[in-house]
């Protein structure tokens, strides 16, 4: 039986922060997406959403441009 590689630290980090920012669109009346760490539609379109309101370049992707906007409007902890 082969082995199954573990996910990488940087695979685990992308996937927690993934999972923070959908929690922060949920609590933002962005929702509902599923929390769970994957960059699907309904997240991507969430994102744009988020961005459309708050008059930022509409990526549809998690940056810091995002993460910044979230923690001011107390969406997220920073962190």
């Amino acid at each position: 039986v082969p082995a199954v590689a573990a996910p990488s630290d940087a695979a685990v980090a992308a996937a927690r922060r993934t999972i923070d920012v959908q929690n922060a669109l949920n609590l933002s009346g962005y929702g509902p997406v599923p929390a769970d760490g994957m960059l699907n539609d309904d997240t991507v379109n969430a994102i744009r959403r988020f961005e459309l309101d708050n008059g930022m370049p509409i990526t549809g992707r998690i940056g810091d441009g995002l993460i910044n906007r979230l923690v001011a409007v107390g969406a997220i902890t920073p962190g």
